[in-house]
């Protein structure tokens, strides 16, 4: 029988990289505070509309690693066994951070779509490349909810395949 996952295992990059994320988030903040009192600012509704869905969004991905991070190993400090579980956390930062780059890089297109002359052209393969990464994430999260076990998951060629995508 094989051994459980170690909370070193499972979690070392993912703490490392969620405790960087938790300063981005701090920037993040800085950032919108910055933009939305700065006097005189007269942006387009769009615009200040995306900043705040970017700035609710990126929240509630904080919070979900929050929780993972917590649920691993703190509440499960001590079962190896719970280690082996995907924590629906864990796939909720997934499917935030394809919500985030679609907002992201929304814009982006939209700027790009200004900027180039309006080139319907460049921005449908913009928007395809974009459509396709988001339903690769999807795609991650789904497997991530429906396998469940994070052996499962890394020995599916599906998750393999949509990971690397």
């Amino acid at each position: 029988m094989p051994q459980p996952p170690t909370a070193a295992f499972v979690f070392g990059g993912f703490f490392i990289l969620a405790t960087i994320a938790f300063v981005l988030y701090g920037i993040v903040i800085a950032q919108v505070w910055t933009y939305a009192f700065t006097p005189g600012k007269r942006d387009p509704w769009i615009l200040r509309i995306n900043v705040a869905l970017v700035l609710v969004v990126e929240t509630f991905h904080t919070i979900m690693a929050i929780h993972s991070i917590y649920w691993y190993l703190i509440i499960n400090s001590g079962r190896p066994q719970e280690l082996a579980k995907i924590v629906w956390s864990g796939a909720a930062t997934v499917l935030c951070e394809a919500v985030m780059v679609v907002l992201v890089h929304s814009f982006y297109i939209r700027r790009i779509y200004i900027m180039s002359g309006h080139k319907k052209w460049l921005i449908g393969i913009l928007v395809a490349i974009l459509f396709t990464r988001t339903t690769f994430s999807l795609a991650s999260t789904t497997l991530m909810y429906t396998l469940g076990l994070w052996a499962a998951f890394t020995e599916t060629t599906g998750s393999l395949f949509t990971v690397s995508m």
